[in-house]
């Protein structure tokens, strides 16, 4: 995502990257703000681990907690996210979420590299799908190469992606660990 902004002038040296993040998406572009000299600042929800948020910061990354929100709160991760990338100048937001270089970076990597560690004898790919990047990016590419691979998203109890719709929220569902 980072090469693509990049690529099409959206993201110059010296600029600040914020973005929404459950982490690990937060860890891995800390990263690359580390190497390619960007500052980063993460919006994280309350319930997202200590780990994933001082591995941020170890870094280089500053963290921004926000309350746990419905996503159309103005206090939300994503919309904190948002507002302080238009209200920052020199500052922009990947959009992980919406940011089509997420599941391209996995359709280009990830894929390739599952069917290759596996001399293309891959039967199943299963993926926790956070922003579904990873999920959608990796198994796209690898149904291309391997067009048996079976595709499973695992997700925990209470999440948005389950099907049918009723098991989506279930009654005493609180936080989960992933």
């Amino acid at each position: 995502m980072i090469e693509l902004a990049e690529q099409q002038g959206k993201l110059k040296p010296g600029m600040t990257i914020i973005e929404p993040t459950s982490g690990n998406t937060g860890i891995g572009i800390a990263i690359a703000c580390a190497v390619k000299g960007y500052n980063f600042i993460a919006c994280i929800p309350v319930k997202m681990s200590i780990q994933k948020v001082q591995m941020i910061q170890h870094l280089g990354g500053q963290v921004v907690w926000t309350p746990l929100v419905d996503e159309s709160h103005p206090n939300s991760y994503m919309n904190t996210a948002a507002r302080l990338a238009e209200e920052m100048d020199n500052a922009m937001m990947l959009d992980q979420f919406s940011n089509m270089g997420n599941p391209l970076a996995h359709y280009m990597t990830t894929g390739n590299e599952v069917v290759a560690q596996t001399d293309g004898t891959v039967t199943h790919f299963v993926c926790a799908p956070g922003t579904g990047g990873t999920l959608t990016g990796a198994a796209s590419r690898i149904k291309e190469l391997v067009p048996s691979c079976e595709v499973v998203c695992a997700d925990p109890i209470g999440s948005l992606l389950a099907i049918p719709d009723e098991l989506n929220y279930p009654p005493g569902a609180g936080s989960y660990l992933v």
